[in-house]
């Protein structure tokens, strides 16, 4: 990384992060991933990553590091910003968030501010707390900036609408962007300002060992196991799909329609709840009703039999007593030996 510190002191060094995060959680992984990399190399360092995603607060973190999420707000089908969970205008929700910034970061009082794309953040949301650490004079400012922003003229004019010159020369000590000159150069391809080309320096890519000193912050990964696959079995056997043909009926387990591709292609943290599943969970079957399948339940491959454990044994014994250890179950065709875990059980007894 730059080098941007010269500030000593006997408190641990403080680093805040923000970024607006209005769409996808790209922003975010990456500002957690430079912050895994700072305190990797100065382990006595505090990280303060403030966010629009409520969602950052489930990923893995560096050691020292915590969350402060701004109420969220996110893009329409049209391309405008509107909240995501407050009902009440953008410019209360904005305003909101100025100051929720202007109080963290002037209390917080960061060694150093990494701000992620927007210099000034949405709609100048990050004005203010830029304006307060200015006046405290100890906190050096860095704007973090992919390579590809857009296409030159789509960035440009983006550049030039946001005053993002002016804000830079007014808040600002470095521009880092994340990439490589020789393969694509900002500097160039958007004819940045000479006072702008001054302050940028390439840190070239970020995807080497980004997830190197992350850990999970809620669910310790020790502690999260696979289900056993009885569990399965016995959620198969309580929700069974009435006339159904098994998964290995239609061709295996890659035989699926190009509709329910789309539904497991569909998930995220930024998916509708209602929308997520396919239908499926207790609230589908309880709609349902008593005995009705299962929505959305995944199936085992191949048959179950859902007679029960006592009734399953008591077959079994009967096929025994007739010398029928290899005969087919009915169904299953004539002349043809059954499979399964059933009757690999009957060819060991």
């Amino acid at each position: 990384m730059p080098a941007v510190f010269d500030r000593t002191g006997t408190h641990p060094r403080r680093i805040a992060f923000y970024s607006h995060d209005t769409q996808g959680l790209g922003h975010t992984r990456r500002n957690i991933a430079l912050a895994a990399a700072l305190v990797a190399g100065h382990p006595d360092t505090d990280v303060l990553l403030v966010t629009g995603n409520p969602e950052a607060a489930m990923l893995p973190l560096p050691p020292r590091t915590d969350v402060v999420t701004l109420p969220a707000i996110g893009k329409d089908a049209d391309g405008n910003y509107a909240a995501r969970t407050l009902g009440g205008p953008l410019e209360l929700v904005l305003d909101v968030r100025a100051r929720v910034l202007e109080a963290v970061l002037g209390s917080f009082a960061p060694d150093l501010l990494i701000v992620d794309k927007v210099a000034a953040g949405v709609r100048g949301e990050l004005l203010p707390a830029l304006a307060t650490l200015r006046e405290q004079d100890g906190t050096r400012v860095v704007l973090g900036l992919h390579e590809v922003l857009d296409r030159p003229a789509t960035a440009i004019a983006e550049w030039e609408r946001s005053a993002t010159t002016e804000v830079l020369t007014d808040y600002y000590d470095q521009v880092w962007v994340y990439g490589d000159p020789a393969v694509y150069d900002p500097v160039e391809e958007y004819r940045l300002p000479a006072e702008v080309a001054a302050m940028v320096v390439h840190t070239g890519y970020l995807g080497h060992g980004r997830d190197e000193g992350l850990r999970t912050r809620t669910r310790p990964a020790e502690r999260v196991r696979p289900p056993a696959r009885p569990a399965r079995a016995a959620r198969d056997a309580r929700c069974p799909a009435a006339g159904a043909p098994p998964r290995a009926a239609r061709g295996g387990p890659g035989s699926r329609s190009p509709a329910e591709r789309r539904r497991l292609h569909q998930g995220g943290a930024f998916r509708p709840l209602a929308g997520r599943g396919g239908g499926g969970g207790r609230a589908s079957r309880a709609a349902a009703g008593p005995g009705a399948p299962c929505a959305g339940s995944r199936r085992r491959s191949g048959p179950v039999d859902h007679r029960g454990p006592a009734r399953t044994a008591a077959a079994r014994a009967a096929g025994h007593a007739r010398g029928g250890a290899g005969l087919p179950r009915a169904g299953r065709g004539a002349g043809r030996p059954a499979r399964g875990p059933g009757a690999r059980r009957d060819a060991a007894d």
